[in-house]
């Protein structure tokens, strides 16, 4: 194998570590919103029913790949970018973005939908998607 195709390698793995740590550091850094504390919120502020706001969240966080109790209802959805660099992330936004439209289609909208700016908005308009 030539010496430059192993520099190539070994440099895109340690950028994707770099940036692997630099999202880990940061959602570390997240303060922690019980499911009690999220379910509270969404009910008071939306009229929603709390379990199931819950479960949206936990399917939203699998979907980032982010520990549910780093999600709190007012969090900006683009906080979870830090950079250029970030590219796990914004593979999990896209994938988010992806997850939603699936949902509208099945709803029957057909026009893709964006990314609403929050947490809690995203969770209400897949909870509305789904009714």
């Amino acid at each position: 194998m030539p010496l430059t195709t192993v520099a190539l390698v070994v440099g895109g793995i340690g950028l994707g570590l770099l940036g692997w740590y630099s999202q880990l550091k940061r959602h570390r850094a997240l303060p922690d919103v019980s499911d009690a504390q999220f379910g509270e919120y969404i009910r008071a502020e939306m009229a929603i029913d709390s379990t199931v706001a819950i479960a949206e969240r936990r399917q939203i966080a699998r979907v980032i790949g982010i520990a549910p109790e780093k999600l709190s209802p007012q969090m900006v959805l683009s906080q979870l970018v830090a950079g250029p660099l970030d590219s796990a992330t914004r593979v999990g936004l896209g994938d988010l973005e992806f997850d939603l439209n699936s949902l509208a289609k099945k709803a029957g909208v057909t026009s893709p939908l964006p990314l609403p700016q929050t947490v809690a908005g995203l969770v209400k308009l897949r909870i509305d998607l789904k009714r």
